[in-house]
């Protein structure tokens, strides 16, 4: 049987007020797959796993804290670094294959850093009563900052919101300065300068890239990547304060929070081009497709079916 193709083109700066947004859905009735692409509310679908692990980090720190449970160090270690293997495996799920994901520069950057992250995550969940563990992983995860901040490039360039971002490094690392790092050694005061600027450089780059087009058009995956860099900075600041500076009541969940919800962002910006298959492999598969198909001319139906299925596997 043949094909059938439902597209409906990107507005373009020109373009009427009418024009609809970007949407490609190809249905090959042949298959046994249906490939939807370029829809932020689909591509969440495929991220339950993350929503899943998340729910549970939160579950039982929260239940461990109060005294309710008893959990390992190296457990929780784990369970937090749980959501972050989702979102690599998500990232990975957008090519099928090393080979593809190798030619794509983006695609590999996030995913790498996604990794670095994960890994610098575990170190710095290890608490000896010195700075090794918070030094060594904060290398690691500026690593990972490093390669978001290849990943959103070098163009444009600009320097007005460079000179904002410098202004704000420079402040906020001086605020840590004073309150606490001066004591924690030369290691930390240099690598922690390092730090600082890799933070806030990934920030600038994933902004600089945004325009206003973006923020009206389709391309809703730069947006989110560089609301991401946002978070991301939110939450290391929380970190650091509660490290240098003073204890924060509750800031382990501020941070794992804007954490992330930050990589999550940074992840669901290689969304551009790819595609996700819905299998069809039994009748209820087939159901859920044939909601998705009924809705997905209407984003508030959508939406409300895309609620729905989280309050069920909530609850149920």
């Amino acid at each position: 049987m043949s094909n059938m193709e439902i597209v409906a083109a990107s507005p373009r700066p020109n373009s009427s007020e009418h024009d609809s947004v970007e949407v490609e859905i190809d249905i090959n009735r042949n298959s046994e797959t249906l490939c939807i692409a370029k829809s932020p509310l689909l591509h969440f679908w495929n991220l339950l796993g993350f929503f899943r692990r998340v729910f549970l980090y939160f579950s039982i720190t929260i239940l461990a804290d109060q005294g309710y449970i008893e959990i390992p160090k190296v457990f929780r270690v784990f369970l937090q670094c749980f959501p972050l293997i989702s979102l690599a495996i998500y990232t990975f799920r957008q090519y099928n294959s090393l080979r593809v994901i190798w030619k794509n520069k983006y695609g590999l950057l996030i995913f790498v850093g996604l990794l670095f992250s994960m890994v610098g995550d575990m170190l710095l969940s290890f608490e000896d009563g010195s700075y090794l563990f918070v030094g060594i992983g904060s290398l690691i995860r500026g690593i990972a900052w490093t390669m978001y901040t290849f990943a959103f490039q070098w163009k444009p360039f600009a320097s007005r919101l460079l000179a904002r971002s410098l202004l704000a490094a420079i402040l906020f690392y001086y605020y840590l300065y004073v309150g606490g790092v001066q004591n924690a050694g030369l290691t930390i005061q240099i690598g922690g300068g390092f730090y600082m600027a890799a933070l806030f450089t990934v920030q600038w780059r994933g902004w600089a890239r945004i325009s206003y087009y973006d923020l009206v058009s389709s391309r809703w995956y730069e947006f989110v990547g560089a609301l991401g860099t946002s978070f991301l900075v939110v939450s290391e600041g929380i970190y650091f304060i509660d490290v240098f500076l003073r204890r924060l009541p509750g800031a382990i969940y501020g941070v794992q929070s804007t954490y992330y919800v930050a990589q999550l962002f940074i992840a669901l910006s290689v969304v551009d081009g790819s595609s996700i298959e819905w299998p069809q492999d039994n009748e209820k598969e087939q159901a859920k497709l044939t909601r998705l198909k009924r809705s997905f001319s209407n984003p508030k139906a959508a939406c409300k079916e895309f609620l729905k299925r989280i309050m069920d596997w909530l609850f149920n």
